[in-house]
């Protein structure tokens, strides 16, 4: 496995680290020596604990698939869990990827058995100044329709707390750890449109946004602009204290995007025609 490869800005700035074998993923954001994302000493953490740290790729789908059951069509494919009872955060993550020169990354999947639908995952990173920028995609390359979804997973460091400020006007209500139904009107501690602490152990599907970023406020002082185009309308957030991260995933449907696709329900996952694509680019600017 090869250790990361640093992408700078010319004249300093952001310093951005990749992982392609691991998942295709970022290591560390570090501006001025400081680390943006939940950043493991030694790379082989993100081998033990894929889902814990830096930021990773969710292709061809995001977040939680209950019970592994991928409905599509009628039918339903058997995806592996990664997580308790749920299939998370797709194929990509954990699998090596292709570094195509130094900014971009590659991964072709030719389906199996479980995801019988073969596709083309691009990441396409640019750093310039105090800013990232991450242009993300999914291209059916097979012959049928298939479900498509995407998104990434930035687990923010937030050991002295995180405030967060997240313009969505709805949430989905849960049901254990899967939403049900439409998303309703925020309200209390998920009401997080004016800036603050998340509470810790909150896991909720918000939509409705607003506008197409999230405000983070550190405490040593550095702001965080997390912007994204609007293909992404939905945005899990997570609060775990004990691992002193906050995950912000911008993403193109809701949790179970399959079964609400299913059910006619909104929120549901996309389907691509043959030869068709899906995007969403993402930036993350530093103050």
């Amino acid at each position: 496995m090869a250790g990361p490869h640093a992408l700078r800005a010319p004249g300093g700035g952001l310093e951005v680290e990749l992982l392609p074998d691991i998942g295709g993923r970022i290591h560390a954001i570090r501006v001025g020596g400081a680390d943006l994302l939940r950043t493991p000493d030694d790379v082989n953490s993100h081998v033990a604990e894929p889902l814990l740290w830096g930021s990773y790729p969710m292709v061809p789908w995001c977040n939680r698939i209950p019970f592994g059951e991928l409905w599509f069509e009628g039918a339903a494919h058997r995806q592996p869990l990664n997580l308790d009872t749920f299939a998370v955060h797709g194929r990509a993550l954990a699998a090596p990827w292709r570094a195509i020169g130094s900014e971009v990354l590659e991964f072709l999947d030719a389906g199996d058995a479980g995801f019988p639908w073969p596709y083309r995952a691009r990441q396409e990173f640019v750093v310039d100044g105090a800013t990232m920028s991450l242009e993300l995609s999914l291209e059916n390359t097979g012959v049928t329709r298939m479900p498509a979804g995407l998104g990434i997973h930035p687990w923010f460091a937030a050991p002295n707390g995180l405030d967060v400020a997240l313009p969505a006007d709805l949430v989905y209500p849960s049901s254990g750890e899967s939403p049900v139904g439409p998303p309703i009107a925020v309200a209390g501690d998920r009401d997080l449109r004016s800036s603050g602490n998340p509470r810790n152990g909150i896991d909720e599907c918000w939509t409705g946004l607003t506008e197409q970023q999230i405000r983070l406020d550190r405490p040593d002082g550095i702001q965080v602009t997390f912007s994204f185009t609007a293909t992404a309308d939905h945005v899990v957030l997570a609060a775990i204290g004990d691992l002193g991260g906050v995950a912000i995933e911008p993403q193109t449907h809701a949790v179970d995007g399959h079964g609400r696709r299913e059910r006619s329900e909104p929120g549901g996952i996309a389907v691509l025609e043959p030869g068709d694509s899906l995007g969403v680019t993402y930036r993350i600017a530093v103050s």
